[in-house]
């Protein structure tokens, strides 16, 4: 039997105004990038165990007033039950599930386009998160991914930045909180303004690097 190997949903939406709150359990990569249309493009490219178990992913996206709900997750429960995988493919995830042995590959990559004038708040669990052009409040969140963030230089911004393993590195000059009338500084958290502040940047991850990197758009 062959199996269709990677499957891709795309969908997109008119722009209202709406901020995208991404939620997604298991992926790869998480990519968002700002556009000059006046709509939010998402778009979906999933592989689990190199296309055999691509049924266990579930998807849902609900478009309203306020809100760009995308809802991406894998039925674990099921995957712990697939048979072993090679996971031949740089990028995947090897995931011991049920403890007994089982290697499972799950492969996914968001990309979505939005006008640059936006809120956002992604959540992810393993995921690599990068984000571009996005002027808004954004709060990112993963556990065992990397943040990258590129600013727009001329933006004010209050800054998290938070990672328990990992380190920080941006080409910024924040200023900082301060006690005692020294800067607070810290490899692993920092809190600060960014040109007297302004719109609200949240970056949170356990074990890998964040970057925050300002460019000229």
């Amino acid at each position: 039997m062959t199996f269709g190997q990677a499957e891709v949903i795309e969908q997109s939406f008119p722009f209202k105004g709406q901020q995208l709150d991404l939620d997604l359990n298991f992926g790869s990569d998480v990519v968002i990038k700002a556009w000059d249309k006046n709509e939010i493009s998402v778009k979906i490219t999933y592989e689990i165990n190199e296309g055999k178990d691509n049924s266990l992913m579930n998807w849902k996206i609900d478009d309203n007033s306020d809100r760009l709900n995308v809802d991406i997750e894998i039925n674990t429960k099921k995957l712990e039950k697939a048979d072993n995988c090679c996971c031949s493919k740089k990028g995947n995830i090897y995931w011991n599930g049920d403890r007994k042995g089982n290697n499972v590959c799950v492969d996914i990559k968001v990309e979505i386009f939005m006008p640059s004038k936006a809120n956002m708040k992604v959540k992810t669990v393993v995921a690599d998160v990068a984000v571009e052009g996005i002027i808004g409040d954004i709060d990112l969140e993963t556990v065992t991914g990397e943040i990258n963030l590129l600013w727009p230089q001329d933006s004010g911004a209050a800054i998290e930045i938070e990672t328990t393993m990992g380190a920080i590195y941006t080409n910024t000059d924040l200023v900082t909180q301060q006690k005692g009338g020294l800067p607070k500084i810290s490899s692993h958290h920092i809190e600060g303004d960014y040109k007297n502040g302004g719109y609200e940047l949240r970056l949170k991850t356990v074990t890998s690097d964040i970057y925050f990197r300002k460019t000229e758009r």
